[in-house]
This record gives C-alpha cells, sequence and structure tokens, in this order.
C-alpha cells in the first residue's frame, strides 16, 4: 500500500506500507552480517593466536630438547635464535652452560689422567718400599740372630777373633 500527498512545492511525502516481516528482513540482515563479520574477526583472532603460540613455542620446544640432551651428557650441541629477546638470552645461557661442562669435563678427564699416573708411580714406589722393607727385615733379624747367638753363648764363653786373629 502506498500513498503519495503532497502540501506545497517544495516536499514530497510519499507513505508505504510494509508488513512486518519485510520491514525486519533489513534488520535481520544486518544481524546476521555482523554476527558473519564477528566469527570472521574471531577466526583471524584464533589464526593469530595459533601463530604467535607455534612462534613461541616451537624456541621453548628446541629449549626442553636441549635440555634433555644435556641431561643425556651430549654438552657440543648449540642451539641458535636470531631474536633479542628473553628466548635469544635463554638460548645463550644454554650454550654458555654447555660449554662451561664442556670445559670441566675436559678438566676433569686430563685430571683424571694425572691422578692415574701418579697412581702407578705411587704403587712403583709402595713395591719398592716393600722390597726395602723386606730387606732391612731380614738384615735385622740376621743381626737379630747374631745378637741372640752371643748372648745364648755367654754362659759357655765367648772369643770374638779379628782377621789378623787378635
Amino acid at each position: 500500500l502506498m500513498s503519495y500527498s503532497t502540501s506545497d512545492q517544495n516536499h514530497l511525502i510519499l507513505v508505504t506500507y510494509l508488513n512486518k516481516k519485510e520491514a525486519l528482513s533489513i534488520s535481520d540482515f544486518l544481524i546476521l552480517k555482523t554476527i558473519l563479520f564477528s566469527f570472521v574477526l574471531l577466526g583471524i583472532a584464533i589464526a593469530m593466536g595459533i601463530y604467535f603460540a607455534s612462534a613461541i613455542s616451537s624456541p621453548l620446544k628446541e629449549l626442553a630438547l636441549k635440555a634433555n640432551d644435556i641431561k643425556q651428557g651430549k654438552f657440543n650441541q648449540k642451539i641458535y635464535f636470531n631474536s633479542q629477546d628473553e628466548l635469544g638470552v635463554l638460548a645463550s645461557a644454554f650454550n654458555n652452560m654447555s660449554s662451561e661442562i664442556q670445559m670441566l669435563l675436559g678438566a676433569k678427564e686430563s685430571m683424571i689422567k694425572k691422578l692415574e699416573i701418579a697412581n702407578r708411580k705411587l704403587d712403583k714406589y709402595s713395591h719398592k718400599l716393600e722390597v726395602l722393607v723386606d730387606e732391612r727385615t731380614k738384615e735385622l733379624k740376621k743381626a737379630n740372630d747374631s745378637v741372640q747367638l752371643m748372648i745364648n753363648s755367654l754362659d759357655e764363653g765367648l772369643f770374638v777373633f779379628d782377621r789378623e786373629l787378635i
């Protein structure tokens, strides 16, 4: 239903009649458009969140693998990050820690070799000392036997001669 009316020359008044469904179809369309736009924005936000989460979690996974390698005794692997943020600092700390552990293990192995050499020398000295103690013990036993023989012979008499029979 539509009507036309003119009250003056400058204005045109047009009146139309729409049913309720047609009148609300535009607002329904705007609501649907807003919902779809919201879903698109939400999807973009989720995708960006996944991207940034993986950008942060992948270096953390690499650091965790490096920590596991250190736990298993593999100290020669390095982590390389091109960032200057906290992850780069943490990677640098891991690399420094690995280098320091390698250096300390090298020093430890060198010290173990030196101790093994010193232990072998000590075993040789110990063996030589045992031989020397055995020799001295035999000499003392011989001297003790001589003295004991002299003491036992005092009841009967004791004559001692030198090379010139004096």
